[in-house]
Formats: structure tokens, sequence, C-alpha cells
């Protein structure tokens, strides 16, 4: 999937469920060297402990 790619990004985001449980997920993006089209691929999504707005401890334990 990243056969030829030069240089890959790293994104994260944060976000409640409706139900007020927090989640983060994780995802990769880099250029198609063929035809320059953005490709993506989400590495991860998880359900962290606590808050999500926890000052970053959460965060941290969850990556």
């Amino acid at each position: 999937m990243l056969q030829g790619a030069q240089s890959v990004y790293i994104t994260t985001n944060l976000w409640s469920s409706c139900n007020d449980e927090p989640y983060i997920g994780i995802t990769a993006g880099w250029l198609n060297p063929i035809d320059w089209t953005l490709k993506e691929a989400l590495l991860a999504c998880e359900k962290i402990n606590g808050k999500h707005t926890d000052n970053g401890p959460n965060i941290v334990k969850a990556i």
C-alpha cells in the first residue's frame, strides 16, 4: 500500500460518541507517486479510558 511513498503523515483525532464515550483515531496519509492522488489508511480506532479532555494522560496511555 505504501510502496513508492517518500513521506507519510500521521494524524490523530479525539471525539466522544453519542453516549459520551471517548475515542481516539489514528490515520496515515501519503501521495501516490504515480497519479498524485491522496491515499489514507485508518491505523487504529480505540475507546480510551476517562475523558479525552484530561490534559493528555489518557491520550498518552491510548497511544
